[in-house]
């Protein structure tokens, strides 16, 4: 969407170093905060689960 970590943190009420951890894969997000961060994309929340447009790193397998 072309928006910071800091703007989508603030979209959603949420810390940008949480949202940060939840890209890097550090964080387990809660069904609640799942909920905000669709929200603020104005997305549903399924689709922060469709995976299939993302290709594979080179390192891994398919």
């Amino acid at each position: 969407m072309g928006i910071s970590q800091e703007e989508l943190a603030f979209r959603c009420g949420l810390h940008r170093t949480y949202i940060s951890d939840i890209e890097r894969g550090t964080r387990n997000v809660s069904l609640e905060n799942i909920e905000r961060i669709a929200h603020a994309l104005n997305v549903p929340p399924k689709d922060l689960f469709d995976f299939s447009s993302i290709e594979p790193k080179d390192d891994q397998e398919t």
